[in-house]
C-alpha cells in the first residue's frame, strides 16, 4: 500500500502521514519501504535486531511482521481474518 492510499485509509493527508512517520521512525516512508527484508526494516527503524522488531510488533498486534504481511489482502490494504 502506498503512502497516499494509507493516508486516505486512516483519514489524513499524505503530507501529514509522511511527517508523522518521519517523526516516529526517523526516515521518510519511501526510504523505509525500500527495504525488502525484515532485518533491513528493523535496522533502518532503529531496532537493535529483527527479534526486537518482532517483539514490538507482536505485543499490540498479536502477530509477527511476517505473519501480518502474509495476511495482507492484495489491493485492499486490509487483513484477512481481521
Amino acid at each position: 500500500m502506498g503512502v497516499a492510499a494509507l493516508a486516505g485509509e486512516i483519514g489524513c493527508s499524505r503530507r501529514h502521514l509522511a511527517a508523522r512517520f518521519r517523526d516516529e521512525v526517523g526516515l521518510p516512508p519511501e526510504a523505509h519501504g525500500a527495504h525488502r527484508s525484515l532485518a533491513g526494516i528493523a535496522a533502518a527503524s532503529g531496532f537493535h535486531d529483527q527479534a526486537h522488531l518482532n517483539r514490538e510488533v507482536r505485543a499490540p498486534a498479536g502477530l509477527t511482521p511476517r505473519e501480518l504481511t502474509a495476511r495482507r489482502l492484495p489491493g485492499s490494504g486490509g487483513l484477512a481474518g481481521a
